[in-house]
């Protein structure tokens, strides 16, 4: 048997809008006029060039004004929601400058990822390839009572470490993407190569697992998920905890002669309302890296 703790650094769970990007010089020119204002909402259909980096390191978004979707970009607004749950003070993390306070980041994500089923349900909850990022208003515009999220989306390309995800060009309409997520599901969802050909690494955590395509041989795949019972505000003990990933993931896997990894929450992912098991599976021979 193989299983861990699920500690997932990576936000792969992604929503897409229906609609084409729109030609951005007028938008570009208003944003740049009003982004010092209080009120500022942003729009979907906004087109953006920003590596992971810069995502990573900036929750109100100050790294440059939207670009035209017909030119080079890598991330496109889908949905610009307000937050479902009232907040007061400030959005930041005690003792940090930056970060955003966990309850506003949970609601953000949230939020941002309700926008998923209704755009492409063919996805059916699984990890894919589809990178979701969220920003919310400037600690001005959040202090006037500003309280929307931008929910952006970008595509990792295969071979980009988990840890680092590069972004590959979005189409000019966005709704060629839709249209190929719709029709080639396989071709988007997350599998990982953890270059590790014993399989005793688990896809998550290895220190170089990569994004591999689903439809090559990948050494990881996600098979299935199941939510644990969710009557108890306590975690449930490891005892349990096994028995429930065994008799959901490991039966199968080892009936069909696959290694298989189980991530469950833990304390943290719990009291914030995670109840999902994932069960990860790989046949070892005939993959790319064994």
């Amino acid at each position: 048997m193989r299983r861990a703790f699920a500690a997932i650094a990576a936000a792969v769970i992604v929503t897409l809008a229906m609609t084409g990007c729109a030609a951005l010089g007028a938008v570009g020119t208003s944003i740049r006029q009003v982004a010092i204002g209080a009120t500022f909402r942003p729009i979907d259909g906004l087109c953006w060039r920003a590596p992971d980096s810069a995502i990573a390191a900036d929750p109100t978004w100050t790294s440059g004004l939207p670009v035209d979707c017909s030119t080079s970009h890598t991330t496109y607004t889908f949905a610009v929601p307000l937050l479902s749950k009232a907040f007061s003070g400030s959005w930041r993390r005690p003792g940090s400058a930056e970060a955003l306070r966990t309850d506003v980041s949970d609601a953000a994500w949230a939020d941002c990822s309700k926008e998923e089923s209704r755009f492409l349900p063919a996805l059916d909850n699984k990890r894919h390839r589809l990178f979701l990022s969220y920003f919310v208003p400037s600690i001005a515009a959040w202090n006037a009572g500003a309280r929307w999220v931008r929910c952006d989306i970008a595509l990792v390309g295969f071979g980009s470490a988990l840890t680092a995800p590069t972004f590959l060009p979005l189409p000019a309409n966005i709704g060629d993407l839709v249209r190929d997520v719709t029709e080639l599901p396989m071709k988007f969802a997350l599998c990982i190569d953890t270059w590790d050909p014993s399989g005793s690494t688990d896809p998550y955590n290895g220190p170089f697992s990569t994004y591999s395509d689903c439809t090559d041989r990948p050494q990881w795949q996600e098979a299935s998920t199941a939510d644990l019972p969710s009557g108890s505000a306590v975690l449930p003990d490891l005892e349990t905890l096994l028995a429930f990933e065994q008799r959901w993931c490991g039966d199968a896997a080892e009936a069909t002669g696959n290694l298989w990894f189980a991530y469950s929450p833990n304390e943290d992912s719990w009291a914030a309302g995670d109840r999902q098991v994932e069960c990860w599976v790989s046949s070892g021979l005939g993959s790319r890296v064994a």
